[in-house]
């Protein structure tokens, strides 16, 4: 468990009265921040690959059918948080576990990522119509790593 994020608050704030389970992104690096912030450019296949919507929400279920295997783990009180791109992550495993009680999105994206990316891009100085071209070319082949 890394020594800074939001788990640490809940941790310190909840003492015994409940259990705290982080999960980092699948393929992520503890050590080091991606080359590019906010982008995969520079980050290794391994991260490519293992960064999918449905990877990640494996990985999660199967963390939580871990913790839930431990004495005093109540399986029927869970509550799932998600922060920025986990926002979305804790919506999908709530979908796929019917046992979760309940779920916070925490400064999670709106419903239009690819509004969030112009607006991103846009920041940096590339044209809206260059972005949507891009996602126009990632829409066309949804299971590439490299496209």
């Amino acid at each position: 468990m890394s020594a800074v994020g939001y788990h640490n608050v809940f941790r310190s704030i909840g003492g015994e009265r409940y259990r705290v389970l982080a999960v980092e992104k699948p393929g992520a690096r503890n050590t080091s921040e991606p080359p590019v912030g906010g982008t995969a450019e520079g980050c290794p296949q391994a991260f490519i690959e293992e960064h999918t919507l449905d990877r990640w929400a494996e990985a999660l279920k199967a963390s939580l059918a871990a913790a839930r295997s431990i004495a005093g783990v109540t399986a029927d009180r869970t509550l799932v948080i998600g922060h920025s791109e986990g926002g979305v992550l804790a919506a999908r495993l709530t979908r796929l576990d019917p046992a979760i009680a309940h779920a916070a999105l925490l400064a999670s994206p709106g419903p239009d990522p690819v509004e969030e990316l112009a607006i991103w891009g846009e920041s940096r100085k590339r044209p809206r119509a260059d972005t949507l071209a891009m996602v126009a070319s990632i829409r066309a082949a949804p299971d590439s790593t490299s496209d």
